[in-house]
């Protein structure tokens, strides 16, 4: 079920967002599963789009989100991405979120290092505030350094970007 300007509804990713339209401007999520290979900065698709009244998000291999024409201005998100099970083999292996402005890594978003070898999921999870001038567009990465090809699975409820406007709309 998609949002309206009055839902008050409980979405996949178990956030409650009240009067969606006045501060959220964008909810999307994962559907079907994503891999990222060893050492290789891969876009996350979140490729379901619950709320997008602006038309600001592209899905794909490409994902991102484009700020509106009269639309510049500070806004935040908050970006999840999980792992599933992987053999990691020793500790100090990282995994990562970043968020990307206009193609040009801006800053990191979520950072997890292995604290030994094992056989575990990451979870990453962050928030961040950029600003956005007319036509800029942002999107988030993920990296690692596993040995081997990650997958992200298909779990909306943990996998999913929810867009803010900071200020006036």
């Amino acid at each position: 079920m998609r949002l309206t300007d009055q839902s008050y509804q409980q979405l996949p990713t178990s956030q409650f967002i009240k009067s969606a339209g006045k501060n959220c401007i964008a909810i999307a999520e994962i559907s079907g599963t994503q891999t990222v290979a060893h050492n290789t900065v891969t876009i996350i698709n979140y490729n379901d789009v619950i709320y997008d009244p602006w038309g600001a998000i592209t899905t794909g291999a490409a994902w991102k989100f484009t700020c509106p024409n009269g639309k510049a201005g500070f806004f935040t998100f908050i970006a999840a991405c999980r792992y599933n099970g992987f053999d990691w083999t020793a500790a100090n292996q990282n995994s990562l979120l970043d968020c990307y402005i206009n193609g040009v890594n801006h800053r990191r978003v979520a950072l997890s290092f292995t604290q030994a070898a094992g056989f575990f999921a990451i979870f990453l999870k962050g928030d961040l505030l950029i600003y956005l001038n007319e036509d800029d567009y942002f999107d988030i990465r993920a990296y690692h350094i596993a040995g081997g090809t990650l997958t992200i699975p298909d779990v909306p409820s943990q996998i999913y970007i929810m867009v803010y406007r900071v200020g006036l709309l």
